[in-house]
């Protein structure tokens, strides 16, 4: 029966199973044939489940009945598994789409509106009068935000969070903080890309309308 169960779907599995039916067809007990195919193939799952056959052999139970039960919990265990990964691979998503695209997108439009703010601010500066506005409550002066700066915030901050991130990433998939960070270059280079390439969009597509360019 054992030869006979042995179907190729089940991969390495398939030449135990055929090892174990010779080895009870050559008088050795099928237990102990079962319990040495758990030093061959490193799986706590089939540990777990040959222990129960085992069990189950030695106390005389019903072995029918046990494997149909043990297949139904491998069965419910294994979409428990994938629900799980899917709900982690949400996660990972999320974070790697608000670090790698939307953060750099939101410095890029921050940066261009700090230059709009900056050169209003310039032109309102320009057209008071020198000594201001008598009796007004508040004076304008003029802003200089140095470009460079701004550029230089945007890429440290960046850096920064691409790498706790990439940190957090691998937490979730692995339970290692080593592990995500393979995947700091790749976050850091698009967030850093999509950062100029936003400046330059904005500046090419609103720059000149609002004298900014």
């Amino acid at each position: 029966a054992l030869l006979l169960a042995a179907r190729p779907e089940f991969g390495p599995l398939a030449e135990e199973i055929r090892r174990v039916g010779r080895e009870t067809m050559t008088g050795r007990n099928l237990a102990y044939a079962l319990m040495k195919t758990t030093t061959r193939i490193k799986s706590e799952t089939l540990k777990r489940t040959i222990d129960l056959i085992v069990n189950s052999i030695k106390s005389g139970g019903k072995l029918a009945d046990l494997l149909d039960q043990t297949a139904s919990d491998l069965r419910d265990q294994e979409m428990i598994k994938k629900e799980i990964s899917a709900s982690v691979l949400m996660y990972v998503i999320f974070i790697f789409v608000a670090i790698a695209f939307g953060a750099p997108l939101l410095f890029a439009m921050s940066s261009f509106l700090v230059k709009i703010l900056t050169k209003n601010m310039q032109l309102i500066s320009e057209g008071m009068p020198s000594g201001g506005l008598e009796g007004a409550p508040i004076s304008i002066t003029n802003i200089t935000l140095d470009q460079d700066f701004i550029n230089f915030y945007a890429i440290v901050s960046l850096t920064v969070t691409s790498f706790f991130g990439s940190v957090i990433i691998g937490l979730i998939l692995r339970g290692d903080e080593k592990y995500g960070l393979k995947y700091l270059p790749i976050m850091l280079l698009i967030a850093i890309g999509l950062f100029f390439l936003g400046n330059f969009a904005m500046e090419s597509l609103f720059g000149k309308m609002m004298e900014v360019a």
